[in-house]
């Protein structure tokens, strides 16, 4: 059934991701109870009561990780993680309405032991511990969780409506009028079927995605000698540095790949995760390095990569790199559609140079040549290197989450088709988002 309220109402502005990062108490029974009480969070998602997950409406994934130490004299992390639609502060007012005495259970494993009596509290404690994003990707811009979870339900409708003998004789002589037609009698009035949603393509990603750009960009780069010059020798003494990396040779944990594995069989949605952390080498050239190419993956995937693909990857919700730095460690967090093999298969088949750009500067990475060559073309070692460094998620929520990013920007395209009318390829387009 269509939900009554207009799309149009709904915020489409997304907010942003939240990064949070907690130090645990180093008691060990205090370590085993917050682990079992994430995991029980975690596995009873549709009737847990102590978070409500189910009930926020402002976000679209939502995480608990505990991240175990490197270094004996580090203590357990826990990371939480949210992709969210508005302000920072109506996504904190929202989670302490929804979730607030449930933080205070989870939280009160932390070292300094906080204790919330309000959204304010709460936001005091996250924004002291917040850990910038170095780099974020999202396949579904611009579009709150709250209109794609519509966009879906409006389209389960029309494919059924037109599925009936009704809806294939009143579509006959054009389909768009009439599924807009029956759009406007069960969703009508609230539901706007006038103004096409917002869409991500927009100043800067317009512009940069304009063949009219590209004579621009050849005379831009024929004036860099001098800085080319520069980045050659960065890439010599690179390469200097390359010869004698050490990388993983051994197999992941075995107890810990019967978990991730398990629980990745068990779940058996559309979707998936992975969290992965890997200690960041040593020395300043590479942590400048990582920084410079972590901030360029941002920019295009903010400017560039806007229509649900990244790099010729249409699997990934969201995904975000975080440095922390006082413990040198790089810090990844992904949603993505499929199984953990086809995502891991694209990363590699369609996006090697960009992850060998980034993790050759992580320690037991696949051996790289010249920041961007070899390194995850080495498959096996790649998918090793990877589940040596992926650690357990306690706690995964997705808002939507039997929804592909294909589904998610098709809908999308169904709802914009109402307002335009598309005909000829558009129209054909059109027809297969149904």
């Amino acid at each position: 059934m269509l939900d009554p309220r207009p799309i149009a109402k709904v915020a489409t502005r997304t907010g942003g991701m939240l990064t949070v990062v907690s130090p645990l108490e180093s008691d060990p029974t205090s370590l085993e109870s917050i682990r079992k009480l994430l995991l029980d969070i975690g596995e009873h998602l549709d009737d847990e009561a102590i978070v409500r997950l189910r009930d926020l409406r402002l976000v679209h994934f939502v995480r608990w990780v505990i991240v175990p130490p490197h270094r004996p004299d580090e203590p357990h992390l826990l990371v939480f993680g949210s992709d969210f639609d508005g302000s920072l502060e109506e996504h904190l007012e929202e989670l302490w309405r929804v979730s607030g005495a449930g933080l205070n259970l989870i939280y009160a494993h932390c070292a300094s032991r906080p204790q919330f009596s309000g959204a304010a509290e709460l936001g005091q404690y996250f924004t002291a511990h917040r850990l910038s994003t170095a780099a974020a990707y999202s396949g579904t811009p611009a579009r709150s969780a709250e209109q794609i979870r519509r966009e879906s339900r409006l389209q389960a409708a029309i494919a059924d409506y037109l599925d009936s003998d009704a809806g294939r004789k009143a579509v006959e002589p054009n389909p768009v009028r009439g599924a807009r037609s029956f759009a406007e009698r069960h969703a009508s009035p609230a539901l706007d079927l006038d103004q096409p949603p917002a869409s991500a393509e927009v100043g800067l990603a317009a512009i940069l995605r304009s063949p009219a750009l590209y004579p621009i960009a050849g005379l831009a780069l024929a004036t860099l000698g001098g800085p080319a010059l520069l980045g050659l020798l960065a890439v010599g003494l690179r390469e200097a540095t390359e010869r004698t990396n050490e990388q993983d040779h051994g197999e992941p944990d075995r107890a810990l790949l019967r978990t991730l594995k398990g629980r990745e069989d068990r779940r058996r949605l559309v979707q998936n995760q992975i969290t992965h952390v890997v200690p960041i080498k040593p020395g300043w050239f590479r942590m400048t390095t990582l920084k410079v190419v972590l901030w360029s993956i941002d920019f295009l995937a903010r400017n560039y990569y806007v229509r649900g693909d990244l790099g010729g990857i249409i699997s990934i919700h969201y995904a975000r790199w975080m440095i922390l730095e006082d413990q040198r460690l790089l810090l990844f967090f992904s949603n993505f559609d499929g199984s953990w093999e086809s995502y891991l298969g694209d990363f590699v088949d369609q996006a090697a140079t960009g992850l060998t750009a980034v993790w050759s500067n992580t320690q037991g990475f696949p051996r790289s040549l010249f920041l961007v060559f070899r390194g995850a073309r080495d498959e096996e070692s790649f998918k090793n290197w990877t589940r040596h460094h992926q650690i357990e998620t306690q706690v995964w929520y997705s808002a939507y989450p039997d929804l592909s990013v294909q589904n998610v920007n098709e809908n999308t395209r169904l709802h914009a088709g109402l307002a335009r009318e598309p005909r000829g390829k558009a129209l054909e387009e059109w027809l297969r988002a149904l």
